[in-house]
C-alpha cells in the first residue's frame, strides 16, 4: 500500500506525500509519521530553492518549534501536529498551515503567531497525547 512504500522513501513524512499518493488520514499513517516525526530534511536545506525575491526556507527556523516541517517536494513549510491531528470539519478553514506556506520573507512572524492559536495548540495536545498513550502501550507489550 501507499503507507508501506513511502515509509521506505527518504523523507517518508514530506507533506507531499499526502496528495502524490492519494494518502488518507488514518490511524496507521498517523502511527507511521509519529514514529519517524516531522519532516525536517537537514541535507536538503543547504540547497533549498530561492523564490523570485531571492529568498529561501532556511533550516534553523527548525530550531526551538519541533511541530515545523519544510516539504523539499513542494518547497513549503508546515506544521507536523496540525497536519495531522486535526480532522474535523470545524478546523477545514483552517488549512494554511497544512497545505504549506511559502512566502519566505513572512516565515518567522508566521510561525510566531500560528504558534500561540487555539487551533495550534489543540493539535499540539493531541500529539502530546498520542505520544503518550502509544509509549505506554509500548511499555504494556514489552512487558
Amino acid at each position: 500500500d501507499a503507507i508501506s512504500k513511502i515509509a521506505t522513501m527518504p523523507y517518508p513524512t514530506d507533506p507531499s506525500h499526502v496528495g502524490a499518493f492519494h494518502i488518507r488520514c488514518n490511524e496507521s499513517y498517523i502511527a507511521m509519521c509519529c514514529s519517524v516525526g516531522p519532516c525536517q530534511p537537514e541535507m536538503f536545506l543547504f540547497f533549498s530553492p530561492k523564490n523570485a525575491d531571492g529568498r529561501s526556507f532556511q533550516k534553523h527556523w527548525f530550531s526551538g518549534d519541533v511541530w515545523l516541517e519544510y516539504s523539499s517536494s513542494s518547497d513549503s513549510m508546515h506544521c507536523f501536529s496540525c497536519r495531522l491531528f486535526l480532522p474535523e470539519d470545524r478546523y477545514k478553514s483552517r488549512k494554511e498551515w497544512r497545505n504549506g506556506i511559502r512566502k519566505w520573507n513572512t516565515t518567522l512572524e508566521k510561525i510566531k503567531q500560528h504558534s500561540v492559536t487555539e487551533v495550534h495548540m489543540t493539535s499540539m495536545v493531541r500529539w502530546t497525547n498520542y505520544k503518550k498513550r502509544h509509549s505506554r502501550l509500548n511499555l504494556m507489550y514489552q512487558m
